[in-house]
């Protein structure tokens, strides 16, 4: 079976790397992972990109597109693929975050599945309660099986991660809850640490966090651009995460590594873990039966 394997930004690759592995015959679909001001250019960008999959679609002909997650571009490549009669696979359906428009665009995603790989028993029950078509599998998360790949020793430092990314659903503007961030940030930091600010996704408002965050100064330093290894390095020897990443929920667990909450965006995702290091295996088996 060939299989693109779509990824619409840094983040989907800690997914993506690992499975490919597993699959012989892959071809990669990049949409763009520029950086939105507003909601318009959400959309806009989420219209590129049914045409940009369009077009690669009828390029390479796959027998299925597989797909992390709940991007708004994500959603509009798959509605290309269903037009186009490719067959969906869909990692990570099932979870929920209320506080962000991911969380209605990875439902509709699911709808439009045939192959949904859930990361736990609870996001597998979602999807059985949404009553979606196609087969449903409880397979672990691929970012633990990249991350299980490299041993890391947790030594508890005094720099605190910051990663904060927009509540697209709130009604208190990017601005106003990233001052509110850094505050909490500043009065939980340990004598002698730096605050170091990994950047805010490409939603509405994401690029105003950044800029927001570069501007502070001492001990606020921005560290934006990581790859999936350098940022687990990096939360390995934190003292803790603060935010909103669903990286607090997925993989500091995993590491050891104390999430300190803020906001509503990851607000009713699965407090469990998130895989033993099998999932992609798990996922590849089921493609090739």
């Amino acid at each position: 079976m060939k299989v693109a394997l779509l990824t619409s930004g840094r983040h989907d690759l800690s997914y993506l790397t690992p499975l490919a592995k597993h699959l012989p015959d892959h071809v990669w679909f990049t949409l763009s992972d520029n950086k939105c001001e507003d909601d318009l250019r959400v959309a806009c960008k989420a219209a590129g990109a049914m045409g940009w999959a369009t077009k690669l679609i009828h390029e390479h002909k796959p027998d299925c597109m597989l797909v992390i997650g709940d991007r708004t571009e994500t959603l509009a490549a798959c509605v290309a693929a269903t037009c186009m009669k490719v067959p969906i696979a869909h990692v990570h359906g099932g979870d929920v975050t209320l506080g962000a428009i991911d969380n209605v665009c990875r439902h509709a995603i699911s709808q439009l599945a045939k192959w949904h790989f859930c990361a736990n028993p609870q996001a597998a029950e979602v999807l059985r309660r949404m009553n979606v078509p196609g087969d449903i599998h409880t397979t672990g998360s691929p970012a633990i099986d990249l991350l299980m790949a490299k041993p890391r020793q947790r030594v508890q430092g005094k720099d605190i991660v910051l990663a904060y990314h927009p509540e697209t659903l709130s009604v208190i503007p990017p601005l106003d809850q990233i001052q509110h961030v850094a505050a909490i940030a500043r009065a939980r930091l340990p004598e002698g640490g730096k605050i170091i600010c990994v950047g805010a996704n490409p939603d509405a408002g994401g690029a105003q966090i950044n800029e927001y965050l570069a501007g502070l100064g001492d001990p606020f330093v921005m560290r934006t651009g990581m790859q999936s290894d350098e940022y687990w390095d990096l939360l390995a020897g934190c003292y803790a995460l603060l935010g909103n990443s669903s990286s607090g929920v997925i993989e500091c667990p995993s590491l050891g590594v104390p999430f300190i909450e803020i906001g509503d965006r990851q607000k009713g995702r699965a407090r469990c873990s998130y895989g033993d290091g099998r999932a992609c295996e798990r996922i590849a088996k089921v493609l090739a039966a």
